[in-house]
């Protein structure tokens, strides 16, 4: 283990399952990137338009509220998908070399449920 971060040595804490729990940043930070872009689009196209400014801002709020529980929800899946890639990797890596495939696929199953 290493003093300093408490993980085991080599570990990389983006391929941890521990980081990737309920409580994961990840559909925040997904949902902020789309928010700002949506926002940053609908500016661009509204100043291309030649159209007055408060309808620009007004316009480009709602588009940044409307952006945000879809970027909430594509994260939670990028989340979700990485923390089921991340358990089965490393039932992968755990198993033994002698391993049936039926029995990792048991464990693999009981671990994603888990």
């Amino acid at each position: 283990m290493s003093e300093k971060t408490g993980k085991p040595n080599g570990s990389s804490p983006i391929l941890s399952a521990q980081t990737l729990t309920i409580g994961s940043p990840l559909p925040g930070i997904v949902m902020r990137c789309c928010a700002l872009c949506s926002f940053a689009m609908a500016v661009i196209s509204g100043m291309a338009a030649d159209n007055p400014a408060t309808t620009i801002l007004v316009r480009a709020l709602l588009m940044m509220f409307a952006a945000m529980p879809i970027g909430w929800m594509i994260g939670w899946v990028a989340s979700r998908v990485a923390q089921t890639e991340t358990a089965r990797k490393q039932l992968a890596i755990s198993a033994p070399d002698g391993a049936s495939s039926a029995s990792t696929s048991e464990s693999s199953k009981e671990a994603l449920t888990a």
